[in-house]
């Protein structure tokens, strides 16, 4: 039998909910995904010459769901155009994102706020790239988060979207727990094996990409456990 969606609360705000996030390293799969945001970024002419011409002053970046702020850390690290708009619904969270960034040299490039990612007050069409790594799960109507990533993203602009992917069965959820989380507290597992329930199918998040209009084949399975969806903007359908 499939295994059906089984959400998990929106927002992570309970202090030890927060502070076992950021105990955990995440340190390589987030310079991961920046990877393959720099990636995504240089493969667009236009893009690529924004973030790289010495002209530049700003590349404005949309980090939906930043959580701790590490991947709006790593993205300032990585060029001196990029401006990071980073943004969550969880107070926790926004003050460890603050912590973190107060120990960088780059706090006047990272903006943090409080904002539902669901209903966004940006106008449309206002970054030339949008990020969202593993907040997707924790939407009860995911649409509703995507379509506005979409719809701020400017034409020609870029979109990476990575998040958790639900397992066929139970059996094949708890192989993966063990593997990636075997050897953490049991506190972890059942936040992981949550998280899990909650993901989206490769089959569902394709079909919602589809929706708004955009090309629902950029949606790929990157690993055993995630989806990702990256893509440039290249109509006015968003």
């Amino acid at each position: 039998m499939a295994l059906r969606r089984t959400l998990e609360p929106e927002v992570m705000d309970a202090p030890e909910d927060a502070a076992q996030y950021d105990r955990v390293d995440h340190g390589f799969v987030n310079q991961a995904f920046v990877d393959d945001v720099v990636e995504l970024l240089q493969g667009a002419v236009n893009l690529h010459h924004a973030l790289n011409s010495r002209q530049a002053e700003s590349f404005r970046v949309l980090d939906v769901g930043t959580a701790n702020a590490l991947i709006p850390i790593y993205l300032c690290q990585r060029h001196h155009a990029v401006h990071v708009t980073a943004i969550d619904m969880s107070d926790r969270m926004l003050e460890l994102a603050a912590t973190h960034i107060g120990r960088t040299p780059h706090q006047d490039r990272i903006q943090l706020a409080k904002v539902d990612a669901k209903g966004m007050a940006f106008a449309s069409q206002s970054f030339d790239a949008v990020t969202c790594k593993s907040t997707i799960h924790h939407i009860p109507n995911p649409v509703d988060c995507l379509s506005e990533i979409a719809r701020v993203c400017k034409i020609g602009g870029a979109v990476l979207v990575r998040d958790m992917m639900r397992p066929d069965n139970e059996t094949e959820l708890e192989s993966i727990v063990q593997t990636y989380v075997g050897k953490e507290t049991q506190y972890a597992q059942r936040q992981y094996r949550e998280s899990l329930h909650a993901a989206l199918s490769l089959e569902e998040i394709r079909a919602i990409v589809s929706g708004l209009g955009w090309d629902g084949g950029e949606v790929r399975a990157t690993s055993d456990r995630h989806w990702t969806w990256a893509a440039i903007n290249r109509s006015n359908s968003a």
